[in-house]
């Protein structure tokens, strides 16, 4: 497996068209292991990225998830 670190990246982006089903808990989008994440959290879109250590930076968009609804999350 590869690591993807975000060291001497000038930008970097996701996007995704989704339609989720359920908007409770937590529901994966797209991501990569020891990378990025872009998920739904309690009905919100959020991102995140691994600094290189391992441990995580959360942002949360305050954009909100609605079921049964086509749309394009991007960040």
């Amino acid at each position: 497996s590869h690591i993807f670190y975000f060291d001497n990246l000038n930008a970097f982006s996701l996007e995704a068209w989704v339609n989720p089903t359920s908007v409770s808990s937590s529901k994966g989008i797209i991501g990569k292991e020891r990378g990025f994440a872009l998920y739904i959290l309690n009905g919100f879109y959020n991102y995140a990225v691994d600094n290189g250590t391992g441990a995580w930076s959360d942002i949360n968009t305050n954009v909100p998830a609605v079921v049964n609804v086509v749309g394009a999350v991007a960040t």
